[in-house]
């Protein structure tokens, strides 16, 4: 076996552009492609988070975010308001038409991780979780 702390980072880069890349696909006959779809997943699961927030989430600069929202607001996917508490600061909500598609996609998110984590048993999965949760602390640790 290769030296394992050479393969991880490999690993861990094809599995999350394969899961991204499959994602995406699905996601392209709702009108989400590659630009779109990330940052709508995003607003779905951070309903009323800032633009900042949102970066800080996506590890993006706020420049990336901020036109990613635009093209979702002009597909009407979003709506943008001022915070209340501070006129600079934007939040983002899900329009109508957004939280339509919520439902499909969570359905086919689901689908496309029982595809992925299908080769696994429950054990598997559970293990395979928290292991990725530890690894995630670790480097954010490092920061």
């Amino acid at each position: 076996m290769r030296n394992i702390n050479e393969q991880v980072g490999r690993l861990l880069g094809i599995l999350h552009r394969g899961w991204r890349m499959h994602l995406v696909r699905e996601l392209e006959p709702f009108g989400l492609g590659n630009g779109n779809a990330l940052f709508f997943l995003a607003i779905m699961h951070h309903e009323g988070a800032s633009q900042e927030e949102l970066a800080a989430f996506l590890s993006m600069d706020k420049a990336t975010v901020t036109r990613a929202m635009q093209r979702l607001e002009r597909r009407k996917l979003i709506v943008r308001r001022r915070d209340p508490r501070d006129a600079r600061r934007r939040r983002v909500f899900l329009s109508p038409a957004g939280a339509k598609l919520v439902p499909r996609i969570r359905a086919l998110h689901r689908s496309l991780g029982n595809r992925l984590l299908g080769a696994l048993s429950a054990d598997e999965k559970k293990t395979f979780y928290l292991l990725l949760e530890r690894l995630v602390t670790a480097l954010e640790a490092q920061s």
